[in-house]
């Protein structure tokens, strides 16, 4: 079906599969294709199948829906129809000007920045969707043509059922309408009609729907058949052939259109699935909480339960779950079988048909829609999978940085090993390393280690964070100290750093050094500036988030890598020093283009945007590159910003205009008018002017915001030093499906789980938290036998009294139950509202939080005996207004919270909020909305392989590719595992001297790398 086919203009909305003067009912049963009157139930199940309407996250039914624009284009084309369905409210103007932009080769962040005024103001995100709903659309146009093709081959189109294929747009509807004329195997229903039956099943078929039909020899069914035996096959007696006959009639009835729409709507709406445990279930396996679980298929389909349906079918992949489909309204669906099948229940051989009905529900329908709707779930959550790890990249690379600095990094190390530090200069490049350890450096080499900054220029130092972090750390800061010197010592968290430095992209770049200074180098970079370093790395290799390798491969890479693109874009770039791999990024450029850029600038520097004229090729992709690309140190202020070129000379006008000195000294009310001015609206479009406003008010600003340092409590030594009920400010390390990891600058991560969540972050921790989050947390317990903190983000001040909490209970045997102790007891039966419950002593009885089941009984009238925990509503004071939720103080990689600034004005939006309606700057630093805030929202974790934090870290040269105990990255990727990097620096040997000097030579050694004259 082409995609110009006309449409009626009036069918803003056609139902698949229905059409409008309908064949005649004998004609419809015959053929399966449903009437006029199943219409409205076609067209639910059709949104219902396809995704168009049914369950959806609450937040997406509350956003308001765009307005229709009056002046859009009308739909005349099914795939215009089709597109206004599946981006109701936006402009098909727009959609159909960005889809030509797009097959003429325009980037999609060139569109979503500079074109918004053409494509009606569609975001990158939509754009994106907007490209797979093309292709989309070019899928249903194929099936729909083959669908076309092979049934006119057949003679059986009928103009019905093409006007039925021609205006169903799902895939699986098409294949319904396809079931009767799709060529079969060697099915039992093929090989009776192969051996003569069809003309018995036919005739039974037409006697039961009162069809003329020619009369067979007999009076009986027995009769009947009795022609049809022959001796030397299967059909050898009646029974056999009668067997056949329903063999027949079930793959008919089966086939039927009507019916499978049916049994779809009813299994995707009211059926659960069942999981049990299964024949390879282990001791305490990590699935035994879905041994006895049922879940309806509609909860299932929501984003937040994408992560439940996942581990099921894991489970049930490795055998230790077997999952079920409950059969809602079985009765009811075989009730319109029978009747499809066997309309007159008096006419000759209806049982047959009868029989062949049950046959048709139970053993076929039933299972491919049951299949169906494994494969739409799992859909589903691959989708939503894949978008949490795609804003967690983006939350990893818009993280603001230190910029071009000189900084150390420092690798702690394990237990027992030597350090690793790398001095790092403002480009990145390595300046040199050295292995040491903190506690033997003498006098003689701390001076060195603090002539060598003054030297290099360092400004801050990096830590990785690890199980000696907290230690180096504390060791430098006490030999800065002493010094009566500050310098910033910063805890890098990002585990990315281990599987930097065993990628084969760290081995090419250092291939003598070993694996410990490759990550200090790694976390100077990091602190410098992460989207550069994150990008060395192929994403494949990035832990992201839990069921990564669960989805497909892709599929995942594909949007990792439009995110990139956007984040890239998003940020800007400096040609003069971006490395080459950041470049080809860049909207336009290729890997050959950025690679001779990074030549060309050896020799010459640019000057100006004009400049990258020069470069070889790319002249012709200057348009879409050059406002992405923010020369710095050039001579053309205008540069610095991400105002376009072709727009410098409008602007610099108005500026003239209006007597401004240049185009930023335009006050407040003048950058209104350039705004608002007609003429340039005209020539620019509105988009383009409100952000060229809000850029000559932000000259040079960094869209990832502002760095800024973090500090843990100083007076934090030890697990010895917390303190029950008081606040800390921490980062969270890990997140998982029980609770949250956070690091509170100590030997050992505590634990918040996930019923001490705030209730905003626990309906899903995914979606709200993220590793490198700074979040407040109170501190419940500490065992310090066992080395565990457990914390809460809710505040133990804004909690009720223990002996006056109220309201239904949540945990196990709390809040006072009912007088009988039942499960999820109501109301206690002791006293009226507001007055004290008494014991049969006749005193008050205090409602414990966390009781075990008696004191829920005592509560009420009951017995003790009977009661079984998770008390219900207990008869106190009025429910108390919640205090305000912690939440998250602000999120970034390192652990850095965004220190309030002056209130700026709202960035126009260069790319696209993501998919939950977030700010791009959210979940990584300052908010680009209103004042420099962190984050709300934070971002979504992870749940890595190796567990619960506090882990040490093994040896750092595995002999096969293992994944960290502490982040549960994957380390070691190289092709020859185990083997010594040559040329190296090795670590400290048990036959080199107990003592040496870390920082010997080190002032000597700076001196020979640096440049001279400096």
């Amino acid at each position: 079906m082409s995609d110009q086919t006309p449409v009626n203009e009036n069918e803003n909305e056609v139902a698949s599969g229905t059409t409008e003067g309908s064949a005649p009912e004998a004609e419809a049963a015959a053929t399966g294709i449903p009437t006029a009157d199943a219409g409205s139930e076609e067209k639910s199940l059709a949104a219902e199948s396809s995704g168009e309407s049914g369950d959806h996250d609450e937040d997406e039914a509350a956003k308001p829906a765009r307005a229709e624009d009056p002046k859009d284009v009308k739909p005349k084309t099914a795939m215009e129809h089709w597109l206004k369905r599946q981006f109701a409210g936006h402009s098909l103007r727009g959609m159909l000007e960005a889809l030509s932009q797009m097959e003429a080769g325009v980037p999609v962040p060139y569109l979503a920045f500079y074109g918004a005024d053409a494509t009606g103001g569609l975001k990158s995100s939509e754009l994106y969707r907007l490209e797979d709903a093309r292709e989309e659309w070019k899928e249903i146009s194929r099936k729909q043509q083959h669908l076309l093709t092979e049934i006119t081959t057949q003679g059986k189109l009928s103009d019905e059922l093409k006007t039925a294929i021609e205006r169903s747009s799902d895939l699986d509807r098409l294949e319904d309408l396809y079931a009767p004329f799709k060529l079969k195997r060697q099915t039992l229903g093929v090989q009776a009609r192969d051996a003569g039956l069809g003309a018995l099943a036919d005739y039974l078929w037409n006697k039961a729907h009162g069809l003329e039909t020619a009369e067979l020899p007999g009076e009986t069914l027995a009769e009947k058949a009795a022609p049809f035996i022959k001796a030397e096959t299967k059909y050898a007696d009646v029974d056999a052939v009668l067997k056949g006959v329903q063999d027949i009639l079930v793959e008919r009835i089966a086939e039927s259109f009507e019916l499978r729409s049916l049994v779809r709507s009813t299994v995707f709406r009211r059926s659960k699935i069942r999981a049990a445990k299964g024949s390879k279930a282990k001791p305490n396996s990590k699935y035994s909480k879905f041994f006895e679980y049922q879940e309806p298929i509609g909860s299932l389909k929501k984003p937040a339960s994408s992560h439940r349906y996942l581990a099921m079918r894991k489970g049930w992949m490795e055998d230790e779950l077997v999952l079920s489909f409950e059969r809602p309204d079985e009765g009811v669906l075989l009730e319109k079988f029978e009747e499809f099948a066997a309309p007159n229940k008096e006419a000759l051989g209806a049982e047959v048909l009868v029989n062949a009905a049950r046959l048709a529900l139970k053993g076929s329908v039933f299972t491919v829609m049951e299949n169906e709707a494994h494969r739409h779930l799992k859909e589903e959550a691959e989708k939503h999978v894949v978008e949490t790890l795609s804003e967690n990249l983006r939350k990893k690379l818009l993280r603001p940085g230190l910029g071009r600095k000189a900084v150390m990094g420092i690798d702690p190390g394990s237990a027992n090993q030597p350090c690793s530090l790398a001095l790092v200069d403002g480009d990145g490049k390595m300046v040199v390393n050295i292995q040491f350890k903190l506690e033997e450096a003498t006098d003689t080499g701390k001076a060195e280690f603090l002539a060598s900054l003054e030297n290099l220029k360092i400004e801050a130092i990096a830590v990785a964070h690890g199980p000696r972090g907290k230690e180096v750390r504390e060791g430098f800061r006490k030999i800065l100290e002493d010094a009566k010197k500050t310098l910033p010592i910063i805890a890098v968290h990002e585990h990315t750093s281990s599987i930097y430095s065993s990628s084969p992209a760290a081995k090419e770049e250092f291939p003598g050094l070993d694996v410990s200074t490759r990550r200090a180098v790694f976390v100077a970079r990091y602190l410098q500036d992460p989207l550069a370093v994150i990008l060395r790395l192929d994403p494949k290799f990035l832990s992201l988030g839990e069921f990564q390798h669960e989805v497909s491969g892709g599929k995942l890479r594909a949007t990792l890598n439009r995110t990139i693109e956007a984040a890239v874009n998003f940020a800007g770039v400096d040609p003069n020093f971006a490395p080459a791999h950041v470049l080809a990024k860049v909207a336009g450029f290729t890997p050959e283009l950025a690679k001779a850029l990074v030549a060309s600038r050896e020799t010459s520097p640019l000057k100006t945007r004009e400049d990258l004229k020069k470069v070889s090729s790319l002249a012709a992709r200057f348009d879409w590159a050059a406002g992405f690309l923010r020369i710095m140190d050039g001579t053309e202020p205008l540069d610095t910003t991400f105002v376009h070129p072709k727009f410098y000379e409008a602007v610099k006008g108005f500026a003239k205009a209006q007597g401004a000195a240049d185009p930023f000294s335009l006050n407040e009310e003048q950058l209104k008018a350039l705004s608002e001015d007609e003429t340039l609206t005209a020539a620019i479009g509105s988009t383009n002017l409100k952000n060229i406003a809000y850029e000559l008010a932000h000259k040079g600003e960094d869209p990832r915001g502002d760095f800024s340092q973090f500090e843990y409590d100083p007076e934090l030594k030890s697990l010895s030093d917390l303190k029950k009920d008081h606040a800390y400010a921490g980062v969270v390390t890990n997140v998982t499906s029980f609770g949250a990891f956070v690091d509170l600058g100590i030997e050992q991560d505590g634990l918040v789980h996930i019923s001490e969540l705030t209730d905003a972050l626990a309906k899903n921790p995914f979606d709200s938290l993220f590793p490198g989050d700074v979040v407040t947390v109170w501190v419940s317990a500490v065992n310090e036998e066992k080395k565990q903190i457990s914390l809460t983000m809710k505040n133990p001040s804004a909690r009720a009294p223990r002996g006056e909490r109220k309201g239904r209970g949540g945990e196990r045997g709390e809040r006072g139950g009912r007088g009988e102790g039942r499960a999820r007891g109501g109301r206690g039966r002791g006293a009226p509202r507001g007055e004290p419950q008494l014991g049969p002593d006749g005193q008050p009885i205090p409602m414990v939080a966390g009781a075990e089941g008696a004191e829920g009984a005592a509560a009420g009238d009951g017995e003790q005996k009977r009661s079984r925990g998770r008390g219900g509503r207990g008869r106190g004071e009025p429910r108390e207004k919640p205090a305000p939720k912690p939440g998250i103080v602000g999120p970034n990689t390192i652990g850095l919270p965004t220190k309030p600034g002056e209130p700026k004005a709202a960035r126009p939006e260069r790319e696209p909020r993501n998919d939950r309606g977030e700010s791009r700057g959210e979940g990584r630093g300052p908010s680009r909305e209103g004042g420099r805030e962190g984050s709300r929202a934070g971002g979504r974790g992870e749940r890595p392989g190796g567990g619960g934090g506090g882990r040490e870290e093994k040896d750092r040269k595995p002999k096969k590719p293992t994944r960290d105990p502490k982040t549960g990255a994957i380390v070691n990727l190289s092709d020859d595992f185990g083997k010594a990097e040559r040329g190296g620096p090795r670590l400290a040997s048990k036959a080199q001297p107990v003592t040496f000097n870390p920082f010997a030579n080190l002032a000597s050694m700076i001196k020979d790398k640096q440049p001279k004259g400096e």
